[in-house]
């Protein structure tokens, strides 16, 4: 998908393996009381995050390995407390993130050449961020296997975005025989698991989710993980403080 990767500044990996998983899929695991899935096309969000990964600057690609800040948005590689091992299916190495985020949640890097990676995408047709995975950035399946968590400046009633899911190629077969799978986590500001919500597709996906209309906002964080051949890439991320006013 990428070309001309730029090469990590600290080599070798850094992450703890897991022994091959069968499975071609994260579980989905759902909280059907506190995470609701909303309608993308009506969130509505003011122009400016609209695309807030232009905040970035235009010389792409880079290799992000610090936190970076758009708008009322941070992005990094996992909550502070938590930490990435291997999740191996058939050739690919995917990020699994373990543990719980410490209280207040924060945000925590990886090593350098471990973190997140800031392109153009052709499917997004547009700048996009993915997350690093194990096998690092310089090499082609490394970019997109990683996770990516996102951290707001206040919490947030609902929030959604973009991403393009390739699918999985069991061993021995040719074509996809399997969806691709992403997998959110929702966190509140002390750190807590507010729920999780599994995606299984192929091609486009656009996802949104919020906590209940009419309460006050909790989710000051979101973690995304995924399995996918071709790795994914996070566009057009949309958040809103009142869900009241922003939902059409």
């Amino acid at each position: 998908m990428l070309s001309n990767l730029p090469s990590p500044s600290v080599p070798g990996l850094t992450h703890l393996h897991l022994v091959v998983l069968a499975i071609c899929a994260i579980p989905q695991a759902v909280s059907g009381e506190t995470i609701f899935e909303e309608r993308y096309e009506n969130l509505v969000a003011p122009s400016a995050i609209l695309e807030p990964f232009t905040a970035f600057g235009g010389n792409a690609p880079w290799v992000i390995d610090q936190p970076v800040t758009s708008g009322s948005a941070t992005f990094a590689s996992h909550f502070h407390g938590q930490f990435l091992v291997d999740r191996q299916i058939g050739t690919t190495r995917f990020d699994l993130v373990a543990g719980t985020p410490r209280k207040p949640l924060a945000l925590q890097m990886d090593p350098a050449g471990q973190n997140l990676f800031w392109a153009y995408e052709d499917d997004a047709a547009s700048l996009a961020l993915q997350g690093i995975g194990p096998a690092g950035a310089g090499r082609r399946d490394g970019i997109g296997e990683g996770s990516i968590a996102v951290l707001f400046n206040r919490p947030v009633c609902t929030v959604g975005f973009q991403t393009v899911l390739e699918g999985m190629m069991p061993p021995g077969t040719t074509g996809f025989a399997e969806p691709g799978s992403v997998q959110v986590s929702f966190f509140s500001a002390e750190g807590k698991l507010l729920g999780q919500r599994g995606i299984d597709a192929t091609g486009g996906v656009s996802v949104a989710y919020g906590t209940e209309t009419g309460l006050p906002p909790q989710i000051s964080g979101i973690l995304i993980e995924s399995v996918d051949d071709g790795g994914i890439f996070v566009d057009n991320l949309k958040y809103a403080f009142n869900c009241e006013l922003q939902v059409s």
